[in-house]
């Protein structure tokens, strides 16, 4: 697990669920517009080095008046499994990121196909 980005994409799943959960009427899929949000922010915040938070302001601002423009389908990509690891468990500290490595390791090794979506495991381990 590329670490620091899960971090920053869990932080940015963690301000969604607190402050835009509520303004986003459509039901979203977390492998096409939950990603698309956290590597848009992502990219946006590295690119002209502002704040996660203003950045995500930036995005969300936009997708909530103009709707997606483009919605990109990661699979169950580092940005979209940061970004519910980030909704579900929150900020992530120590305590958070070792739930979050669990959660990786339980639905890296599902051989079984016990596990229909990564929420599962967050919602295990938490």
């Amino acid at each position: 697990m590329e670490k620091e980005i899960f971090k920053a994409c869990m932080l940015i799943g963690n301000r969604f669920a607190k402050k835009y959960n509520n303004d986003v009427t459509d039901e979203w899929s977390a492998s096409t517009e939950c990603a698309t949000v956290t590597q848009l922010t992502y990219e946006l915040m590295s690119t002209i080095n502002i704040s996660m938070e203003r950045a995500l302001d930036i995005i969300m601002e936009n997708i909530i008046e103009n709707g997606f423009r483009h919605v990109e389908d990661h699979g169950w990509d580092l940005y979209v499994r940061g970004f519910l690891a980030g909704e579900t468990l929150g900020m992530p500290t120590e305590n958070n990121m070792e739930k979050a490595y669990m959660a990786d390791k339980l639905w890296n090794n599902d051989d079984k196909g016990e596990y229909g979506y990564y929420q599962e495991v967050l919602e295990l381990v938490e």
